[in-house]
């Protein structure tokens, strides 16, 4: 039986491998969503990856985490690549997340609810142009909006010494829409196109993941959205109907990770990096991510200090090349308890964010 699901565990993921060698034309949510700890290590994270969020992160990594793990969180972040002074109309451009999570993950089987608001300005792949762009008056300007919510069950399994794949079968609900909003600022605009609904699909999916393991040193892989579901939009022109389809993602990760008592499984130290092997279209631009971070533990894994940095590597003509920095922290008050926190900000704060989360564990 289990060299069945074995079997079973590793075609999936070969075969979401190579399916993501298919170039494939659709809509992304940016990885750096979510995980208080991943966000804290600027994205550094697919090698790691060893707290319930692996579920997202890559579920190959829950083999290598503790017996038991479970977090909740609450995360947003924006991007303003022009500034945030910037006067609302219709060449502005801007993106917004939120995120909210709650995962439990052990060595074999992990189980997830996450859903992740994004909205942005001006209208792009989610629901396409505006009939006119110049008819959009200072003030006005079209947003849109993709409000995905993940159910899933995440499934690991051995293949040899050092060598785990795991997935997450998972079933999204969506909505996806572009609305024309009149605001003075692009934050409330924002704020209003975060209450947006529209037309709603559920659709399967599943994400996989492989993890290597030699002494130190891990390698892992995870592969996103690996059946692209495709969801309708609704935008404002004439109630028209169009479709959004969430792109497979693949990212790669290396990290030096030696694990000893009495941190446990977190500690006590990790240096990681990662990387995007695919450009991606996402609601903020098409990005490839190229991240660095680690995380050191001390006083037996009773508190941590983590930080990193990440560089979108394909930045339109004219935009800054600045990286985005990133610092968080661990603190358990009591043994099995953790409250996690990272925030992250880029020069001028043209794009920040936030997370805070709690662990029990053990």
């Amino acid at each position: 039986m289990a060299n069945q699901i074995c079997k079973l565990v590793a075609h999936i993921f070969l075969t979401g491998s190579v399916v993501l060698l298919v170039p494939a034309r659709g809509l992304a949510q940016q990885f750096e969503v979510l995980g208080t700890r991943a966000l804290g290590m600027a994205g550094a994270f697919v090698a790691v990856a060893d707290d319930a969020t692996a579920v997202y992160w890559n579920p190959a990594g829950l083999a290598t985490g503790p017996v038991f793990d479970m977090v909740i969180e609450r995360a947003q972040g924006d991007v303003f690549p022009d500034g945030r002074e910037r006067p609302l109309d219709s060449a502005a451009r801007g993106t917004a997340t939120r995120s909210l999570v709650f995962a439990v993950g052990t060595p074999a089987l992990g189980l997830s609810y996450y859903q992740i608001r994004a909205v942005s300005m001006p209208s792009g792949p989610a629901g396409g142009e505006t009939s006119d762009r110049q008819d959009v008056r200072s003030g006005e300007v079209a947003v849109n909006s993709l409000f995905t919510r993940h159910f899933g069950a995440t499934l690991v399994q051995s293949l040899g010494t050092g060598v785990v794949v795991g997935t997450t079968l998972k079933f999204v609900r969506a909505t996806s829409l572009t609305r024309l909003v009149v605001a003075p600022t692009g934050e409330e605009a924002f704020e209003t196109a975060l209450d947006f609904e529209g037309p709603t699909g559920t659709k399967f999916d599943l994400d996989a993941g492989l993890l290597v393991s030699v002494g130190p040193w891990r390698v892992g892989m995870v592969g996103r959205n690996l059946r692209e579901p495709e969801f309708e939009a609704s935008t404002d022109a004439a109630d028209s109907r169009g479709a959004t389809r969430l792109s497979r993602q693949l990212r790669a990760g290396i990290a030096y990770a030696p694990r000893s008592r009495p941190s446990g499984s977190n500690g006590p130290l990790t240096v990681a990096a990662d990387l995007d092997i695919e450009p991606v279209d996402t609601l903020s631009g098409r990005r490839r991510e190229l991240a660095l971070g680690g995380e050191a533990w001390w006083f037996g894994g009773r508190a941590a200090l983590r930080g990193g940095g990440r560089l979108n590597t394909l930045a339109r003509n004219g935009d800054r090349q600045d990286p985005v920095l990133a610092v968080g922290f661990s603190l358990s008050p009591k043994p099995g308890g953790l409250v996690e926190g990272q925030i992250t900000r880029s020069r001028n704060r043209l794009e920040q964010g936030w997370s805070v989360s709690t662990r029990v564990t053990f």
